[in-house]
């Protein structure tokens, strides 16, 4: 799926054997989801598909809105004080609320609008999306696919039977076939993308810290960081201010909070002079993946 920022049109491709009549392409005209077999049917030569083009009228790191105004699809979306995302919008001119919450008892996410209830599995490259979402005249329509490439750098993909979506800065673009037509599980895959573009909402390590902060340099401080799930490999760097590097750590890589004492010295024996800021870095690395996630925080020495 793929963010943009620009007010978008549709583009229809039509099969040689099917008239150009572009009021007969609308999402809204398309064969209800409960006459095909599943929400994304067994490959067939499809007749119609649908271009999206979703722009991003407005991102920051609070919240966003975006639309497909050709399709009639209006989404907004903000980040409350637990970090979880409230949405609102509409949908063929009919109002929809809905969220994106963490789950407290694990790494999960629930996403919900209306009927449309799903559950987000986080792994080191993609999300698992299972649950049901509301299709055409009230009916369920089952859900089972990946939301692929995220956790590395805000690019997210959705490429299932009859429906693909990307992500990137700005925009959410793709297509839909005429067999998987349901506007209500664009709105909603729209929302969940932009949500993942902002802020990192669903990274890869979701707190981090050290204590004593600030701390002194002889006495040393303990490093702290929470992984969301078990890590290859994890290498932890500090640099000073203006980018040296004074220490190079081996980090623990279990799912969960994760502490690494540092002692405050240097390669180098550096005394720090005075308060400074410092800088430490983790470098993960996931099985099956030669991508790293790097993330880097502050902390004072006195």
């Amino acid at each position: 799926m793929k963010k943009s920022l620009t007010v978008l049109t549709v583009v229809l491709f039509l099969g040689s054997g099917v008239s150009a009549f572009a009021g007969a392409t609308a999402l809204s005209q398309l064969p209800a989801v409960d006459k095909a077999e599943g929400l994304f049917p067994a490959p067939v030569i499809k007749a119609e598909t649908v271009r999206l083009d979703f722009r991003i009228n407005q991102m920051s790191k609070s919240g966003f809105s975006l639309g497909d105004y050709s399709q009639a699809i209006q989404v907004n979306g903000y980040k409350d004080f637990d970090g979880d995302f409230r949405f609102s919008g509409t949908v063929d001119q009919k109002s929809f609320f809905g969220s994106l919450t963490r789950n407290s008892m694990s790494q999960d996410f629930t996403y919900e609008m209306g009927a449309t209830k799903l559950l987000l599995k986080r792994y080191a490259i993609h999300y698992e999306v299972t649950g049901f979402a509301a299709g055409a005249n009230g009916v369920l329509v089952p859900v089972d696919m990946l939301i692929r490439g995220g956790i590395r750098g805000q690019h997210y993909e959705v490429s299932e039977e009859g429906l693909c979506m990307t992500s990137s800065k700005d925009s959410i673009t793709g297509s839909v076939s005429a067999a998987a037509g349901n506007k209500q599980l664009v709105a909603s895959l729209a929302a969940i993308m932009a949500s993942l573009q902002l802020d990192e909402v669903l990274g890869v390590v979701e707190v981090a810290g050290n204590y004593p902060n600030p701390f002194r340099q002889g006495n040393g401080t303990t490093l702290t960081y929470t992984l969301l799930q078990p890590a290859a490999s994890v290498r932890i760097t500090i640099y000073d201010a203006y980018g040296k590097v004074l220490q190079e750590l081996d980090g623990n890589i279990a799912k969960g909070e994760n502490r690494v004492f540092w002692d405050g010295q240097s390669n180098y024996n550096d005394d720090f002079v005075g308060r400074k800021i410092l800088i430490w870095q983790l470098e993960i690395y996931f099985s099956g993946t030669t991508e790293k996630v790097i993330k880097q925080f502050t902390m004072n020495a006195r």
